[in-house]
């Protein structure tokens, strides 16, 4: 089986987000006939067309990372190299981690270019302690009182957001454990099955022994 090129990758993204060639030429600038060589491998395109292609897709930023990933994997780290990690390697989770929160997609002249800071320009925390600039929220300034008020309901959010997810895993993990415990039942009883079958058959051998002993 070939192995997944970029373009059969973003292929598959495209269509699997019910949108034509034409209409996403129409979405980032480019014409429907560039679409498909990029997809067909006839073109190779820039990390930045690449960027808008995926940009214009994704759901949410958390889908948009996994594309990212997905292609950095699928091209060697030709595109997107600092998403090609060895996700084995606690370094290299954090090092990502850390990335993402130092770093933004800035558009400029319909260009996609990542901005890296010396701060966690990602991290809402770091901004909503930060007392020496004022906060907004769609143009309203936010009080101290509302900043705390915030932290309180994403730490609950949060809060909520992992119980379930542990819940879930413990549920998962019971269920396996169900599961793990109905085949090793299953398997004592195929064992004790074979072990009668080979009982029977000693016995039936014995027997025929005895017969033809006593036949002499």
């Amino acid at each position: 089986m070939d192995e997944m090129t970029l373009g059969d990758y973003l292929r598959n993204l495209r269509n699997n987000k019910n949108v034509t060639t034409r209409e996403l030429g129409d979405l980032i600038g480019y014409s429907y006939s560039y679409i498909a060589s990029i997809e067909t491998g006839k073109r190779k395109p820039r990390e930045a067309v690449v960027e808008k292609y995926i940009y214009q897709l994704a759901y949410n930023s958390e889908e948009l990372k996994k594309i990212k990933i997905d292609i950095s994997n699928i091209t060697n780290g030709e595109y997107y190299k600092s998403y090609l990690v060895n996700y084995d390697d606690s370094d290299s989770k954090n090092n990502t981690i850390k990335n993402d929160i130092d770093s933004m997609i800035i558009k400029e002249n319909s260009e996609l270019s990542k901005k890296i800071y010396n701060f966690p320009i990602n991290d809402i925390f770091y901004h909503l302690n930060d007392k020496y600039n004022s906060k907004f929220f769609d143009g309203i300034k936010l009080s101290d009182s509302d900043r705390k008020h915030i932290i309180k309901l994403i730490s609950s959010t949060l809060m909520t957001s992992i119980e379930n997810d542990i819940n879930f895993t413990a549920s998962n993990i019971h269920l396996k454990q169900n599961h793990i415990y109905k085949l090793e039942k299953d398997y004592k009883q195929i064992i004790d099955e074979y072990q009668s079958v080979s009982d029977d058959e000693n016995e039936k051998r014995k027997l025929e022994v005895q017969i033809e002993v006593i036949r002499r």
